[in-house]
């Protein structure tokens, strides 16, 4: 399910708010690398996600607030099957100028310490209740349906910015929840290289041998940075593209050769165990796949 708002901004800039509850899991939540050229703000509020950004990994949960600068280049993966629970709120960059002197910077009055050059920031644990009750304002003005409810929406969302700001845990409490590390640029570079070549690409030697590094290595430090195995990323992405192709019509044997299965058996039992029915009964349903922006 998914409820959205949008709230005109003057000089033709516009403020979107969305509020989203869906199944996702590795093999069907499919985010390409992005950026936009202004601010993203993720809140979860169930389940849990991996967010790639500024070279860090981060994995969310609730009390995590998640901020995207504008031209940063993210992606996003299911950590686990979950019910993902979230707020998105996209602002443009001098959406609150009026509350820095004039200046440009949208969110300038929560750059400061907290955020330190990371994505993201925790609320610390006693605020967790008031943080809740603040979710539930932005989302209630979100679902409204009232003519003043994309204002009210704005309104809260402004009010829920402030209370972060004061809410937040100082940075020095990282280590305690947010679960950021440094990633190595190895792995956007595989990651990209799979969702390129998911169709011809031969296993986890293929790609340590492209990027000429140690195969036990990568293996390593993937699933360290991922939570996924090397060659259960490439599953995943050919899961997710075969739910595409079924979705939109196409047969199972095609399906399966496109999307890199060297057979039509193998393809469906693949398929069956991650999906939990079979290609044709998927595309006789006429399901589509979840593709997340």
């Amino acid at each position: 399910m998914r409820r959205q708002r949008f709230f005109s901004l003057p000089g033709e800039r516009t403020v979107k708010l969305r509020y989203a509850r869906e199944d996702v899991s590795p093999e069907t939540y499919y985010d390409h690398m992005h950026d936009h050229p202004f601010y993203e703000i993720c809140i979860p509020l169930s389940g849990s996600m991996i967010h790639i950004a500024g070279g860090r990994t981060y994995h969310l949960s609730l009390g995590d607030i998640y901020f995207c600068r504008p031209g940063e280049l993210h992606y996003a993966l299911a950590a686990e099957p979950s019910v993902y629970e979230r707020f998105a709120f996209w602002i443009p960059a001098d959406a609150y100028s009026w509350t820095c002197g004039g200046g440009d910077d949208a969110l300038g009055f929560l750059a400061d310490a907290r955020l330190d050059g990371k994505n993201v920031v925790r609320v610390a644990p006693a605020c967790l209740t008031e943080l809740g009750h603040r979710l539930d304002a932005v989302r209630d003005a979100i679902m409204s349906d009232g003519d003043g409810a994309p204002l009210a929406a704005f309104c809260r969302l402004t009010e829920l910015l402030i209370f972060v700001r004061s809410a937040a845990a100082p940075p020095d409490g990282e280590s305690d929840g947010i679960g950021s590390e440094h990633s190595p640029d190895i792995i956007h570079k595989v990651i990209r290289y799979v969702r390129d070549n998911y169709r011809t690409i031969d296993g986890i030697s293929e790609i340590a041998d492209h990027f000429y590094i140690n195969k036990d290595y990568l293996t390593r430090v993937f699933r360290r940075f991922t939570g996924f195995t090397v060659h259960d990323y490439i599953r995943s992405v050919r899961i997710s593209k075969s739910r595409m192709m079924l979705g939109g019509g196409a047969g199972v044997t095609e399906t399966a050769f496109a999307c890199g299965f060297n057979s039509t058996s193998y393809f469906i039992r693949v398929f069956t165990r991650a999906v939990g029915v079979t290609p044709a009964e998927f595309r006789r349903a006429g399901r589509k796949d979840t593709i997340n922006e």
